[in-house]
């Protein structure tokens, strides 16, 4: 997964423009303001009836022009059980096609926006077909939203809306184009909103170029356009030493790609909707200000950088069927948060480091401490329990309340070191410890211990997963059970 979303990210930094949105895609995609306008057309799509080489029409909305969807990559995909279009063994590939003469005319503009579970869709391979296919044309602006799958085969649901400036190029009759990384992408809807007329529905990207008098991202001199980013847009430093944060403010992905260190300071918080990422120039980046994940926060650092985050970090809630938002740690960098994470989403490190040192504990009744530490599936962690007798190593056995002789560490303990699971530990000897693996049905899929304050164990969602050679290092002020 990580790889794909590296080059996901390396697509969209091409494009001048990385996926993110002006509201949240979840629990529903956008509404352009125009749509049901004269001069406007809307076609959805959410049940597939043909998954090779067939006409799929709009189900939802069905517009006069009649775009048509066809899956024309592989034969291997089929229709689920849902309706949705998915190969297990190849990449698949899609292409919307409409003819606007002879009911709108010429298009200003064409907002696409998609649903998929899975392996993500290739960025890079979306485009704008016109004059025959001769002629390509990326997106003007796209964003795009991540959600951990609940059950089945976990993963993510990864939401992208994208727009074209068509104005003036007299495009009536047109195809948007586009496949996915791999196998196992699951295509769950689809949306086509035309005007003849152009008016931004998907905020555009925006660089900082630390070209004003102050840091102050309220003034307009320190951007590259000479606008500030609206809402949900994308948002690239690439010089300066500082930015300021003067009002609370929304963003996409935000990307350093500065020369040498750099600090991103306020009091007011900061939406961020896919991620932060440090390009490998980036140095140290500092952000000391409150975060609020709109979407699933991937946190993306280079080889020998280091992000830290000074604030709280929070997350949004549960939006319909999506679990609430937590993080993924990638690259080869080390990411540390300082300040204290309350949200309700699972925490995952892909790569790297990941080094947690405030007070770590999630929201939602009643509050979970994240504790720790992924065990390899051979060595279950242990914890101590207020009792002389070993308690049953059953996972049904609800965890007592905690109580009993606790440990607060002050150094960082190093999780998942693969060979620690070919060390004999004596569990049959520590009468005073038991283990309880739990597995993880959800996004990843190892075992893991989760603790909370008291029972019942069905109360507590969030969950921790660690994947070999990568670190996950624990010091905070909540209470951490003795592991061995």
């Amino acid at each position: 997964m990580i790889i794909l979303r590296k080059f996901i990210l390396f697509s969209l930094l091409a494009l001048g423009s990385l996926p993110l949105r002006a509201q949240e895609l979840f629990p529903n995609l956008l509404t352009p303001g125009f749509r049901g306008d004269s001069g406007t057309e809307y076609t959805g799509w959410n049940i597939f009836t043909e998954p090779y080489l067939g006409l799929n029409h709009g189900d939802v909305a069905a517009a006069a022009s009649n775009p048509t969807l066809v899956q024309n990559l592989t034969s291997t995909a089929f229709l689920t059980s849902g309706f949705n279009i998915y190969s297990f063994s190849a990449a698949t590939g899609f292409e919307i096609a409409n003819n606007t003469s002879g009911t709108m005319g010429a298009l200003g503009t064409v907002v696409f926006q998609f649903d998929a579970l899975g392996t993500f869709l290739d960025y890079s391979t979306i485009k704008l077909n016109y004059s025959g296919g001769s002629i390509s044309l990326n997106p003007t602006s796209i964003i795009s939203e991540s959600r951990v799958i609940s059950g089945g085969f976990g993963g993510y649901t990864n939401r992208a809306a994208m727009q074209w400036n068509l104005t003036g190029l007299g495009i009536t009759d047109y195809t948007i184009s586009f496949q996915s990384l791999g196998s196992s992408t699951s295509f769950n809807s689809a949306s086509l909103d035309t005007s003849t007329t152009n008016s931004e529905v998907v905020p555009l990207a925006r660089t900082f170029a630390a070209g004003g008098s102050t840091a102050n991202w309220s003034e307009t001199a320190n951007w590259s356009t000479g606008v500030i980013p609206s809402a949900g847009a994308n948002v690239k430093v690439t010089a300066g030493s500082s930015l300021i944060a003067d009002a609370a403010n929304e963003v996409g992905q935000l990307t350093f790609s500065q020369s040498g260190s750099f600090a991103l300071t306020g009091a007011n918080t900061l939406t961020i909707n896919t991620g932060i990422t440090l390009a490998a120039a980036a140095g140290a980046v500092t952000v000391d200000a409150p975060i609020r994940g709109g979407g699933h926060l991937f946190l993306t650092a280079a080889e020998a950088t280091t992000l830290t985050i000074q604030g709280d970090v929070s997350g949004a809630p549960a939006a319909g069927a999506f679990p609430a938002v937590g993080l993924t740690k990638e690259g080869k960098g080390t990411v540390a948060i300082v300040g204290d994470i309350n949200f309700a989403g699972g925490v995952a490190v892909e790569a790297g480091t990941l080094r947690l040192s405030g007070n770590n504990t999630y929201g939602g009744p009643p509050p979970c401490s994240l504790v720790v530490l992924k065990s390899p599936p051979t060595l279950p962690l242990r914890r101590r329990v207020p009792s002389a007798t070993p308690a049953p190593r059953s996972p049904s056995v609800p965890i007592p309340a905690l109580s009993g002789p606790w440990l607060r560490p002050s150094l960082l303990l190093m999780a998942i070191i693969p060979w620690v699971a070919m060390f004999p530990w004596p569990v049959a000897r520590m009468p005073r410890f038991w283990e309880r693996p739990t597995p993880l049905a959800r996004l990843f899929s190892p075992e893991i211990l989760l603790w909370l304050p008291a029972p019942p164990i069905a109360a507590c969602e969030p969950t921790v997963s660690v994947i070999p050679f990568v670190f996950l290092e624990i010091s905070a002020e909540v209470p951490l059970p003795i592991p061995w």
